[in-house]
């Protein structure tokens, strides 16, 4: 079997990387459009203090950058069988409006429901621990899965347990979980309210271990780009064929799928889009599918700015509140761009506690997201070639209507997308919010099919009994 997947991010390297383990006589070649494989990994370093009359060198993740042990099961596994180390993070939050007049920190000692409060607000703490408790449960619940965050929080102080009807009080709203919100990735242009309260589910489930054990937060010792290198170099040694630079022409067909690059024609058996939904609908120039269109054309793509720096007007004016995730109390003004966050590196990676590290004046440098107002220029770090340590990059936006996408995507109401005319489709969109874990079950179930299924004349899959529409209109609840 011949597979071609387009797309060297995290998704198309755990593609190549399961098709060879599982199969490896399957010939694979990755097609990557940039000169860099890894996507949004992105791992930069810099001169940083003075100490002994010479400065250190230190490095920051710009994209992704930690992860839970306790669920990413799989990422945890191939770190371990890559021989990649991982340190555990100080977990620890801090929210706050940009002038100080509210603040608090949740540190890791903290549970839901104990007696520690570390200083939140009596009201905040009330409905954070009612949250933590009653949310899980409701994100098992299909009557939640199309609803916005603010009929969620509606129809619960209606009907809880408690028979409360301030369960999650305005406080909460306002003070914790639309602030949250705001710093989740894949949030889009408009007010918090309207996220898909299935959506923010997964990732506080996942990411921050509500409904299950305390979460292991962990960040890769060297950065991020270190365990994507280990995994390039694994998938070569297995034999995958990787091509740089190449802007590619996807066709698919009743017998098989073709790529073009150039001039240059080369059939497969299948090809896998490890790439934005976006960039699919460019790259298929035939054998596109109605259901195909239905589907990636329910994904947006947001445009988001990390950088690294030493300006800390953005974080909370209280020194003494820092923390690892520095979360923007925004206020109740609408937002632009909702989606910023600020990280104290020293406490979320590079080993704080490193001696060599306290001869700094200042050792505190940070990373933020979308910044709330204007770094300048000099207050920004340079990296070791003197750009400066700036990165650009987009998410897929997750709503009620693109988790419906997903599954038609997959199959679960009706016809399955996946497979038709030989087209496949993995990557952060195409599973829940889009985590890495999830990356790694999509690719995992992507390649289960095309090991795992033959198709017919018309180029659909044997398994294929009926059709179904996509239905995009959310759940009214």
């Amino acid at each position: 079997m011949k597979i071609a997947i387009v797309g060297a991010g995290i998704s198309g390297l755990l593609t190549a990387y399961l098709l060879k383990k599982k199969q490896p006589n399957t010939a694979v070649t990755l097609y990557e459009k940039s000169h860099r494989v890894g996507g949004h990994a992105h791992t930069v370093t810099f001169n940083l203090g003075k100490p002994r009359n010479k400065s250190i060198q230190r490095w920051v993740d710009l994209g992704v950058n930690d992860f839970n042990t306790v669920t990413y099961k799989n990422i945890t596994a191939l770190m371990n069988e890559l021989s990649v180390s991982y340190k555990p993070l100080e977990d620890s939050t801090a929210f706050s409006t940009l002038d100080g007049a509210i603040a608090y920190v949740i540190d890791p000692d903290y549970k839901a429901g104990s007696k520690e409060t570390n200083n939140m607000p009596p009201l905040v703490q009330k409905g954070f621990d009612n949250f933590s408790r009653q949310a899980p449960i409701d994100a098992k619940n299909e009557a939640f899965s199309a609803i916005s965050v603010a009929n969620y929080i509606r129809y619960r102080n209606q009907h809880n347990p408690d028979n409360d009807p301030d369960f999650y009080p305005a406080d909460f709203v306002n003070y914790n979980l639309y602030p949250r919100i705001n710093g989740m990735y894949f949030v889009h242009d408009t007010l918090p309210s309207t996220m898909s309260f299935a959506a923010i589910m997964r990732y506080y489930s996942l990411q921050e271990g509500f409904g299950g054990p305390p979460p292991q937060r962990v960040y890769v010792e060297g950065g991020t780009e270190t365990w994507i290198k280990a995994l390039h170099r694994t998938i070569q040694q297995l034999g995958v064929q990787i091509v740089l630079n190449a802007s590619v022409q996807v066709l698919g067909g009743s017998h098989g799928a073709e790529l073009r690059i150039g001039k240059h024609s080369e059939p497969f058996d299948a090809v896998v889009m490890a790439c934005p939904a976006s960039t699919a609908l460019k790259s298929i120039r035939h054998g596109i599918t109605n259901d195909m269109v239905n589907v990636l054309s329910q994904f947006d793509d947001y445009s988001s700015v990390a950088i690294a720096h030493t300006y800390s007007p953005l974080l909370p004016p209280d020194r003494n509140t820092w923390r690892t995730y520095n979360i923007l109390i925004h206020g109740n003004y609408a937002q632009l761009r909702p989606y910023t966050i600020s990280y104290v590196c020293n406490r979320h990676q590079n080993d704080a506690e490193n001696p060599e590290y306290s001869h700094f004046g200042n050792p505190e440098f940070f990373v933020t997201l979308n910044p709330e107002i204007p770094i300048p220029p000099h207050y920004i770090l340079k990296q070791v070639d003197g750009k400066p340590a700036i990165k650009r990059f987009t998410h897929s936006i997750v709503s009620a209507e693109t988790l419906m996408a997903q599954k038609l995507l997959w199959g679960t109401h009706g016809t399955r997308v996946q497979g038709q005319n030989h087209l496949y489709f993995t990557g952060g969109w195409t599973q829940g919010a889009g985590l890495h874990e999830e990356c790694f079950d999509s690719a995992s179930a992507v390649t289960d099919l095309i090991l795992g299924e033959s198709w017919n004349r018309n180029g659909f899959y044997r398994c294929k009994t009926k059709t179904a529409s996509l239905r995009l209109k959310p759940i009214a609840y």
